[in-house]
């Protein structure tokens, strides 16, 4: 098992690197645009929003409680709700058992990547690797050298300085190395 913990200060541009292109289905859900960009209408109501207040109807009925008389659970906050409204971006739709709101759902920058790196190289490759620089295994669970290379990449710029507090096996070392090489960087 690979723990890695990725700190850096507020740099959305370096940030926004993380994200993962989308594929062409996923896309073809935003089948609406406006000035903003594409979007799809999704709806407001979520169990797991976990966010309860009441919203009136525009006939005024309030809607506060589903037809089972449980407390509605909202996706957003409700200050985020009426900027939303005041921006044009949800809407009311009138069902025959009822309001129902929808949001304008925007297409995010990219796909977050998930948890686990496995494309990139996993702790038998930080093995692998490791076994081929020195011809036998000298230390345990070393990181591969290909993953840190792809999250340092994300985040570096001319002249920044990695430092790596626990070093172990060195492979944010040889990671650093390779990517200088790679650029002609010293």
């Amino acid at each position: 098992n690979m723990n890695i913990f990725y700190f850096m200060e507020n740099n959305k541009e370096s940030l926004n690197k993380l994200f993962e292109p989308y594929t062409k289905e996923y896309i073809k859900r935003y089948k609406e645009k406006d000035e903003k960009g594409l979007y799809y209408w999704d709806t407001f109501k979520r169990k797991s929003g976990k966010q309860y207040y009441s919203i009136i109807a525009p006939d005024g009925t309030i809607l506060k409680n589903d037809l089972n008389g449980n407390p509605i659970s909202w996706l957003r906050s409700e200050a985020r709700f009426l900027k939303d409204l005041e921006e044009g971006e949800v809407k009311f739709v009138n069902l025959k058992n009822g309001w129902n709101i929808h949001f304008k759902q925007r297409i995010p920058l990219g796909k977050k990547p998930r948890s686990l790196f496995t494309e990139k190289g996993t702790n038998s490759d930080g093995s692998d690797e490791i076994i081929e620089l020195f011809k036998q295994e000298v230390f345990s669970r070393p990181k591969p050298s290909e993953l840190l290379s792809y999250l340092v990449s994300l985040i570096i710029k001319d002249n920044d300085l990695i430092l790596d507090f626990f070093s172990g096996s060195a492979s944010t070392a040889h990671a650093i190395n390779k990517l200088n090489f790679k650029d002609g960087k010293k």
